[in-house]
């Protein structure tokens, strides 16, 4: 069995994050909860994750911003934003960021956890050997 997956849930929303944060742990993913980009960014200095679910809309840092600091931290981190306003802008700008996925709120729990099940499903493998052939056949 693989490891489960290591997430950041960063909402300025506490009662989101507390729910949120119970219902990933019952499907038995680590997570960890921040309220602030902020926060978040002092817990990834400690923390390797995997994935981040951030609210686009927080005072100071928005998620945006979080999501392309992380990856200074983070490189790979894969990234997902909810939000319940349309910002067009700040939403394309989220792709160059490495923004997976951008889920309206109120979030589809059964979408979020079956994008998390196919996250845990599809991690990148690094396969490294001097004989190419090698590599592709175990690849394939």
């Amino acid at each position: 069995m693989s490891e489960p997956l290591r997430i950041l849930v960063v909402d300025d929303n506490q009662r989101m994050t507390s729910v949120l944060s119970d219902i990933l742990r019952l499907h038995e993913y680590q997570v960890e909860i921040a309220h602030s980009g902020a926060e978040a960014l002092e817990i990834a200095e400690r923390l390797p994750f995997h994935c981040l679910i951030s609210d686009v809309r927080m005072p100071g840092m928005d998620g945006v911003d979080l999501c392309k600091q992380l990856l200074t931290i983070q490189p790979g981190l894969f990234s997902v934003l909810m939000t319940a306003y349309a910002y067009p802008d700040r939403l394309a700008a989220s792709k160059e960021q490495g923004v997976l996925a951008v889920l309206e709120k109120p979030l589809d729990i059964d979408r979020l956890l079956n994008f998390l099940e196919a996250l845990q499903q599809r991690r990148t493998i690094a396969l490294v050997d001097d004989q190419p052939a090698f590599v592709y056949s175990l690849g394939d």
